[in-house]
């Protein structure tokens, strides 16, 4: 190891504490800096759960990014009560009446220079089972768990210039 004005520079592997320990930083701002175009890399034991790439990309479950998106998830489960992505549990608690809270918000400016197809939010449910009655949907929203039966629990509201609610159906399912 070598110590200048520049900070702590490790010649070799580095490892800080032993097992059971913490590594602690303490400062008002704290950076981890990787010196090479490589990625930073999280390992629990001697396997990788999550990166973040030196284009900034973040992965979980995952090594290489199959998009360009900010932040890739990867996962899977085959438990009956599972999730394979991301479990939020979130708790509006507004203090003041008529306050308008957010469990999650998302604004996508639309500023394309020619005529494009745009969609805020795409979820994709990809059925290839054969002689299953599955129930799929590509979407589930529910306003009605709680006891609260006053003001108004809307499952979907939408609004539009053109169409408040568009659907299609290719009729190809339903047995």
């Amino acid at each position: 190891i070598t110590y200048d004005s520049t900070g702590i520079t490790p010649t070799a592997a580095l490892t800080i504490g032993a097992l059971n320990q913490n590594l602690v930083l303490q400062g008002a701002t704290t950076t981890i800096t990787a010196t090479s175009s490589g990625p930073i890399i999280f390992n629990t034991g001697s396997s990788e759960r999550a990166r973040i790439a030196s284009s900034g990309q973040i992965m979980i479950g995952d090594t290489v990014a199959s998009t360009s998106a900010k932040l890739n998830v990867k996962g899977s489960t085959d438990g009956a009560n599972d999730t394979a992505g991301i479990i939020q549990d979130l708790t509006l608690n507004p203090s003041t009446g008529g306050s308008f809270q957010f469990g999650n918000r998302s604004i996508i400016r639309v500023n394309p220079s020619a005529s494009s197809s745009m969609d805020g939010q795409f979820v994709r449910m990809i059925d290839n089972t054969s002689n299953l009655a599955n129930t799929v949907r590509a979407l589930e929203l529910q306003a009605w768990s709680g006891t609260n039966a006053s003001g108004t629990n809307t499952g979907l509201w939408t609004a539009g210039r053109t169409f408040g609610l568009q659907a299609f159906s290719n009729g190809t399912a339903g047995g």
